[in-house]
Order: C-alpha cells, then sequence, then structure tokens
C-alpha cells in the first residue's frame, strides 16, 4: 500500500479546483472563448 506521509491532501484538492476554475475562465466567453473559436476557424 502507498502511503504519503507529509502530503497536505487538502492543498492538493484546493490546488487541482483551483486549476479547473482557472481552465473553465480561461475559455469563457467572458474572456478568451470568442477569440479562440475564431481562430480555429469555429463559431457558437
Amino acid at each position: 500500500m502507498v502511503q504519503f506521509h507529509g502530503l497536505n491532501l487538502v492543498a492538493v484538492l484546493v490546488a487541482a479546483i483551483v486549476s479547473m476554475v482557472i481552465g473553465a475562465a480561461w475559455y469563457s466567453p467572458a474572456l478568451f472563448a470568442n477569440q479562440w473559436m475564431g481562430y480555429i476557424g469555429k463559431s457558437e
């Protein structure tokens, strides 16, 4: 069995959630979704 001594599980969970929130915001229409879709030749 693998044991993770000294690993802060709360910090890992918070980092994962923050990463998902930043990714969702990055590709949202409020930031860069429209420009990104224009570059790849797509539209809504």
